[in-house]
């Protein structure tokens, strides 16, 4: 008899932490994100940048970990630094935007990295990009696609 007891108090223990308050909200469902695009590529483009403001209203950061789309080799969160005047893009593990801010994802800074183009898509499209955050929520947002800097 004991045995149950004790499984059945860890369940409960479980089931509490799952459902505490503090994580009622997914982050995808937080995180609002706004001006969502990418830039029309040239042809023959091998990668395309995707570009949005994210803004985080709650009082915890939210953290993405992943993009995903479908149509390409490879997404990445990628951030542009400066460095000697050297202009480069480093792959990053996590995108954090912090609480109650936001993270601009634009030329020059963050930004998702759509690499292997498999079909060049055309102003006015909409291309379909799922962030996956750190408690595992996922969120589909949809980005034109527009020539030039913003739509």
């Amino acid at each position: 008899m004991k045995k149950i007891v004790t499984l059945s108090t860890l369940f409960l223990g479980l089931s509490l932490v799952m459902f505490s308050p503090l994580s009622m909200a997914d982050q995808s469902d937080d995180i609002v994100v706004e001006m969502p695009w990418v830039g029309a590529p040239p042809p023959g483009a091998l990668a395309l940048g995707a570009f949005a403001v994210l803004k985080n209203p709650t009082d915890e950061a939210i953290v993405i970990q992943q993009a995903k789309a479908s149509g390409f080799d490879s997404v990445q969160l990628h951030e542009s630094i400066n460095k000697n005047n050297m202009h480069r893009m480093v792959e990053i593990k996590e995108l954090r935007v912090p609480a109650k801010g936001q993270v601009a994802l634009k030329h020059g800074s963050y930004h998702i990295m759509l690499m292997g183009v498999h079909h060049q898509p055309k102003p006015g499209d909409s291309l379909p990009i799922t962030l996956v955050f750190s408690d595992h929520s996922h969120k589909t947002i949809e980005f034109k696609v527009s020539k030039g800097m913003h739509h």
